[in-house]
């Protein structure tokens, strides 16, 4: 009648974690609750490593899409130039996807540049504020993906994946606000130098499709009104 050891659950719990260590990540939460081990209760809240970002289908949409943005940029910028409407457009298939009046002056193609890198810059900026504060917080994210499509801007707008659980109201709000403060703070001083170098177009009909401006438009116009009249 031998009395059995009391660490036999220790032993347990270290065949445990050899058996399953590469199989879960949370190995070794299973083993101490298995063994009666009370460091469990602090483990089980505990965010888990985040795994290394995958570059290739990100990059991949990140290059189509600027393809996509300078080709509707150019036409923007050409109309600009000779002070034509915004979106006045030829007898093209795809009028705001001017493929073919590209393919009959390619060198165009450099004029839209500016604007996809403007507009780009701006939805990269959202998109990373969520993403490193999801970094931060170790959260399972992946890096943006942009959609390209024939729109007026040559693209959907950007994304990113959340795979992991945010742990706390606190994370939420910070993943949440990250973006569209980082967004912001990219797109002010383009707008500024937007309205800088526009100018009004010169017996221009009214368009087709016309905007709205919002009031942060207002009020940069009327500041840099005030400064260039000093």
């Amino acid at each position: 009648d031998r009395l059995v050891p009391r660490r036999r659950p220790q032993l347990f719990r270290c065949r445990c974690v050899s058996a399953i260590a590469n199989v879960s990540p949370m190995s070794d939460f299973i083993c101490d609750s298995l063994s009666g081990n009370t460091e469990a209760d602090a483990r089980v809240s505990a965010p888990m490593s985040v795994p290394k970002p995958r570059y290739g289908l990100p990059l991949l949409l990140l290059i189509v899409t600027f393809g996509t943005t300078v080709l509707v940029g150019s036409r923007l910028q050409f109309n600009f130039n000779h002070n034509l409407e915004a979106f006045a457009t030829g007898n093209e298939v795809l009028p705001l996807f001017p493929v073919q009046w590209l393919w009959q002056s390619p060198r165009q193609l450099l004029l839209g540049v500016p604007f996809s890198l403007a507009i780009m810059s701006i939805l990269l900026a959202h998109e990373m504020g969520h993403y490193l504060f999801c970094r931060r917080y170790r959260v399972r994210a992946t890096l943006p993906f942009f959609i390209p499509a024939p729109t007026l801007i040559g693209t959907l707008g950007a994304f990113i994946r959340i795979r992991g659980r945010i742990q706390s109201r606190a994370a939420l709000f910070d993943i949440g606000i990250a973006g569209p403060i980082a967004g912001f703070l990219v797109a002010v001083p383009t707008m500024f130098a937007g309205l800088a170098l526009s100018h009004p177009v010169a017996g221009a009909s009214d368009p087709d499709l016309q905007f709205g401006f919002p009031l942060i438009f207002q009020l940069g116009h009327l500041l840099l009104h005030h400064f260039s009249s000093h």
